[in-house]
């Protein structure tokens, strides 16, 4: 038992494209002639940390070793992603202390993505909440390697949450909009074409859109619902806590890991007006803890985001992502988990948790399957909690209304955090009128 306590194409569209695609097919080759799939080290220098198994009856099948005349035909997926939660300065994951209100955007999405309910939208493509939302899953993206055109069935359960965004097409989901009765049981099933070699592009995005990082990996392009994509994304909303328990002080951070697994590499991080700070708090064993620092380091904005993505990646490969793809997620994530004011954990989740978190089932069957997800715990410290209810008092006694912007990227979670520190009936009015006023202004958007 894990310990989950649940509440409630980038196509090839010119020379240099075709050839990263080249590329990664003979790499794919030389490493079945190492005995890819059968634990041995992958042919880039990355040490597949994860055996296809497990989740949802998807199984290894071993690739066979041999000499360099043996024919490849290596069916390869691999998937990363994250989930997002905020915490308070007496928070203990164990006791339920994410705070509600993680439905917002941060960053949207193209017009192209497809949701529940794009024109309800509560919250990412919701079209109403069943709970409070304590976690918000963000970009998974499922890549797929060939050397060889395959139909790919995929099938991904969110057991604590409702997937409410997903691209290309999928052939099915549940709940159906407007039936979703509580955070529990999302689907969403999809029948993709692999297409090797497929020189056609996909919808064009902007070079700095959030969309764009994730297409720069030597995937094989997919086809769904007359869509070209160069992998399957989906992200949703949950309510759940992870076996993690912290005691969160004005400048540091204990983290204990209390499951049965070993958590492969954690971070702190911390952005303030002086600079930024990452440090690397390797892994954490079970039933172990570590101890970060939060007081202020000086170190420029730009040495520290080179420094912060560099340490990140190089655990993502570790965990067994090809290096584009590591890129590709922290470039994906450098507002979020490097360019945001505040304090945060992120870690590397166990790939035990990560199946229980997200069943999937893909067939055929892939020779290997790495899922590599990273938690990000927003620290909702005591120096910030100070910050935040003199800002809240300043505007209550003031009779005035709140600009969310005053509290930064996660302006709901903090204003649920500053009803349970001030149970003045007409303060508890005024903030339930603020987090109205935040979802209708979601809901308009």
């Amino acid at each position: 038992m894990i310990g989950w306590e649940t509440r409630a194409t980038f196509s090839r569209g010119n020379a240099k494209q075709l050839l990263k695609l080249t590329s990664r097919v003979a790499l794919l080759a030389s490493v079945m002639s190492l005995g890819f799939g059968c634990g041995s080290s992958s042919g880039d220098g990355v040490e597949p940390s994860h055996e296809a198994g497990g989740a949802g009856g998807t199984t290894a099948s071993g690739g066979s070793a041999g000499s360099a005349g043996v024919e490849a035909q290596a069916f390869v997926v691999h998937e990363w992603g994250t989930f997002t939660s905020m915490i308070s300065a007496q928070g203990n994951l164990k006791a339920g202390a994410e705070l509600p209100g993680m439905h917002h955007e941060d960053e949207a999405l193209p017009d192209f993505v497809i949701g529940r309910s794009p024109s309800l939208d509560f919250g990412k493509a919701m079209e109403a909440l069943p709970g409070p939302v304590t976690q918000k899953m963000e970009t998974p993206v499922l890549y797929f390697y060939s050397d060889q055109a395959l139909q790919v069935d995929v099938d991904v359960t969110f057991k604590s949450g409702i997937i409410s965004q997903w691209y290309p097409d999928a052939t099915s989901f549940w709940p159906a909009v407007g039936e979703a009765a509580a955070f529990s049981g999302g689907n969403m099933r999809w029948q993709v074409q692999l297409a090797p070699g497929d020189t056609e592009a996909p919808i064009p995005v902007s070079p700095d859109d959030i969309w764009a990082p994730s297409r720069k990996v030597a995937s094989v392009p997919v086809r769904a619902a007359g869509a070209i994509e160069q992998f399957i994304f989906y992200r949703g909303l949950g309510d759940f806590s992870v076996p993690l328990s912290y005691e969160v002080d004005f400048d540091s951070v204990a983290v204990r890991n209390d499951s049965g697994q070993r958590i492969p590499a954690a971070f702190y991080l911390n952005l303030h007006d002086g600079g930024g700070l990452v440090e690397p708090l390797g892994a954490i064993e079970p039933g172990g803890s570590v101890v970060a620092q939060g007081g202020p380091k000086e170190r420029d904005l730009d040495a520290y985001v080179s420094n912060a993505k560099d340490v990140v990646k190089r655990a993502l490969v570790a965990s067994g992502l090809f290096e584009d793809e590591a890129q590709a997620m922290v470039d994906t994530w450098a507002k979020s988990y490097f360019l945001t004011p505040g304090r945060r954990l992120l870690y590397v989740l166990p790939r035990e948790w990560t199946d229980a978190l997200l069943p999937i089932q893909i067939a055929p069957t892939p020779d290997k399957l790495v899922r590599t997800l990273v938690g990000r715990v927003e620290l909702l410290t005591g120096d910030r909690e100070s910050e935040l209810m003199n800002t809240l008092h300043q505007a209550f006694t003031g009779g005035g209304t709140l600009d969310p912007s005053a509290l930064g990227r996660f302006a709901e979670p903090q204003l649920q955090r500053a009803l349970q520190l001030d149970t003045d009936p007409a303060f508890q009015t005024w903030v339930n009128d603020q987090i109205l006023d935040l979802n209708l202004q979601t809901a308009a958007e």
